[in-house]
């Protein structure tokens, strides 16, 4: 897929299926951003010794690097889905993209 047309397939999804949310970065005086977010959970599933099995589910959504050039661990996400710490920034294939792994907040 060239450049091109990976822009437009992700603007057209961020379009469609995108949140609203706002990134706040760590610190005292950091200033929020509003963003739009892809979301997705991912379920692993696991097993104790012993025990019954498990599930736990990982949050996990992307943004986009024109609205967010530098997203950082300890970061704060607000969208629909609740209140979280960004405990992982990935960038993905594309390179258009950041993909942050999520814990949720109480």
């Amino acid at each position: 897929m060239t450049a091109a047309l990976a822009a437009r397939v992700h603007a057209a999804s961020f379009r469609k299926f995108g949140l609203d949310g706002t990134y706040t970065p760590p610190g005292e005086d950091a200033v929020p951003v509003p963003v739009r977010v892809l979301e997705s959970r991912e379920t692993e599933i696991g097993e104790l010794p012993g025990a019954a099995s498990f599930a736990a589910t990982s949050y996990v959504v992307e943004l986009r690097k024109s609205e967010l050039p530098a997203p950082a661990k300890n970061g704060r996400l607000v969208y629909a889905a609740g209140t979280f710490r960004v405990g992982r920034v990935d960038e993905d294939r594309s390179g258009a993209l950041w993909r942050l792994i999520l814990e949720k907040q109480a």
